[in-house]
């Protein structure tokens, strides 16, 4: 398993956010994770990413520990995230944004920017490059020099997908990447996120959009109250009687 998680375990105060599960996410897999508000998905990502550290439990990635590593040090791993709200710079250019994310492939010292070594010229023009590939891929290269903050809330949410690809992650978690979206955003995301996959990138998915859940993930983990209820297949998932009664109910048959 590519990533693993053994009794992972978050408490705040009296809470337990996450309560002793066990997740182990395969090689170049396609994961979902769904549960009601307050289930602990976020909370999961968090401690994952390393935004939180765990009470207790491990975490290893390719089998090493990374077990409460800075957020800052995971893309160095190649772990990338999206956040459910759309995170851009708002004054900046979408090319902007998307140059900022390439900092992790970035390799030179102060004396290189200061000086605009050839070094510094050839890594902002590979930069640029990427930053082309991937307005491109996800579909909006005719915004390319327009300030992030005049952008759809549609779009923004594409720019912060690129702006994790710029990083070329090797995992890549989407915290609710559909929200916000109308239905023609959201088919196009689900088209991009497959292509994704055919790349060889393990993805795991929080998402509270059902169609979307469903007709994406090889699997799906099922969270209520920080404990694992459910995990298996989407046709699995969507009928078994304990995620019924707790979460789907009639969800699974439309966009919530």
């Amino acid at each position: 398993m590519l990533i693993e998680a053994n009794a992972l375990t978050k408490r705040f105060g009296g809470l337990n956010a996450l309560d002793a599960i066990d997740i182990a996410v395969g090689d170049r897999e396609l994961l979902g994770v769904i549960g009601p508000n307050g289930a602990g998905k976020t909370t999961l990502f968090d401690v994952l990413t390393g935004v939180v550290k765990p009470t207790s439990g491990r975490v290893t990635y390719a089998g090493e520990d990374i077990t409460g590593i800075q957020a800052h040090r995971m893309p160095h791993l190649g772990i990338f995230r999206t956040f459910q709200r759309a995170s851009v710079f708002r004054e900046l250019t979408t090319t902007e944004n998307l140059i900022i994310g390439r900092h992790v492939k970035i390799d030179t010292n102060l004396f290189d920017d200061l000086f605009l070594s050839a070094k510094c010229r050839k890594q902002e023009e590979e930069a640029r490059e990427k930053a082309n590939q991937v307005l491109n891929f996800i579909g909006i290269q005719h915004l390319a020099s327009q300030f992030a903050g005049t952008l759809s809330y549609g779009n923004q949410k594409l720019l912060s997908l690129g702006v994790a690809l710029m990083g070329e992650p090797k995992v890549l978690l989407l915290d609710e990447p559909a929200a916000g979206m109308n239905p023609t955003e959201i088919n196009k995301l689900m088209t991009l996120v497959k292509e994704l996959k055919k790349s060889l990138m393990t993805i795991i998915v929080v998402e509270h959009d059902m169609k979307f859940i469903m007709d994406l993930c090889e699997r799906i983990v099922v969270l209520n109250f920080g404990s694992i209820i459910a995990q298996g297949t989407p046709q699995e998932v969507s009928h078994n009687e304990d995620v019924i009664r707790v979460y789907l109910g009639n969800k699974a048959t439309k966009r919530c």
